[in-house]
């Protein structure tokens, strides 16, 4: 059974990374991985994580405000309210290497890697330094049916 949704409500956004890793100089330990998309050197745990400007409350009241699903036929019986996007902060603040991981909808996720890349992002610091990091964004959508 589809049903088409036209109005959504953004549950939860959590980014990637914790709570620790804000805190600048606090030294743990930094890891590396050759991402799959971009094949540069990442970090995946970091110093200091990645910031946007505003931070999390101005991307999630944008996600908020622009994310639509208009005219998306969801099957409601099997749907997954889960999208998930990543996508690479590179030394100097520019995002690339855009994927995304999960999203049944096939438009919301896409959706969201614009709205990322319409931010000015500060990298993510190891050991004081400015490093690429390879970050991820969940995000749990409650369609509401009208």
């Amino acid at each position: 059974m589809s049903t088409q949704f036209s109005n959504i409500l953004i549950l939860l956004l959590t980014l990637s990374g914790n709570l620790s890793a804000q805190i600048p100089n606090q030294t743990k330990s930094c890891k590396t991985e050759i991402d799959s998309l971009t094949k540069q050197l990442v970090y995946v745990t970091v110093d200091t994580d990645p910031v946007n400007e505003g931070g999390d409350a101005a991307l999630r009241k944008k996600l908020e405000k622009i994310i639509i699903i208009d005219d998306i036929k969801i099957d409601t019986e099997n749907y997954d309210s889960n999208v998930i996007v990543a996508f690479v902060i590179d030394t100097d603040g520019t995002i690339k290497g855009c994927r995304i991981i999960k999203d049944k909808t096939n438009k919301v996720g896409q959706q969201m890697l614009d709205i990322v890349k319409s931010f000015k992002w500060t990298p993510a610091k190891c050991y004081n330094k400015s490093v690429a990091m390879t970050y991820k964004i969940p995000l749990i959508l409650d369609p509401e049916e009208q």
